[in-house]
């Protein structure tokens, strides 16, 4: 299945499936995995560009840069999980591609988490921000510029070195990088 443990806690590695294919997360994990937070993310892209949303100040990691998701809830799995939070956040019906990546990150202090981003290749309507303090279309080459969460900062590197270019079946552009959903002379 992809997993190991270290400390108590069972670990999943990048790539490996937590649950059979739409199967509810909840009842599949260890006791020790059922107190991990799972965490999911969407990339949602269009005419080269990437949606990112600025976490409120009144929250944890205030005015910090996101990709719109959230907490996978009892009962879900986690593309529904991601679903339900475009339509919270975004007020967007999206189709949720595949996997990206997975891994585990712990924030000080804080129990560890499991982040799990998947491509949104299409949605139904405008994006109408909801809960962040502004929200953005972004090229992948500037992301680097924005102060993303500690959690994404490993994922925004590797995205923009064009580590999931094929998963996320991108054009290539002039740089040699691909950029989401256009095409570069």
């Amino acid at each position: 299945m992809g997993t190991r443990r270290a400390n108590g806690v069972e670990l999943v590695k990048e790539g490996s499936t937590a649950a059979p294919s739409g199967q509810p997360l909840e009842g599949q994990r260890s006791r020790a995995k059922a107190r991990q937070l799972i965490v999911v993310a969407g990339v949602i892209h269009r005419d080269g560009r990437v949606l990112i949303g600025q976490r409120r100040r009144s929250r944890r990691h205030a005015l910090k840069w996101e990709f719109p998701g959230g907490k996978v809830e009892p009962g879900e799995t986690p593309k529904q999980a991601l679903a339900r939070e475009l339509a919270e956040e975004l007020d967007l019906q999206a189709e949720i591609g595949g996997e990206i990546v997975r891994y585990e990150y712990r924030y000080p202090k804080r129990p560890p988490i499991l982040l799990i981003f998947y491509s949104v290749p299409n949605f139904s309507g405008e994006p109408r921000n909801r809960v962040f303090e502004q929200i953005r279309w972004e090229r992948l080459e500037r992301l680097t510029e924005y102060d993303f969460v500690e959690g994404d900062r490993d994922f925004i590197r590797r995205l923009c070195q064009g580590e999931f270019s094929r998963i996320l079946n991108w054009p290539m552009g002039s740089s040699g990088v691909r950029s989401p959903g256009r095409a570069h002379d």
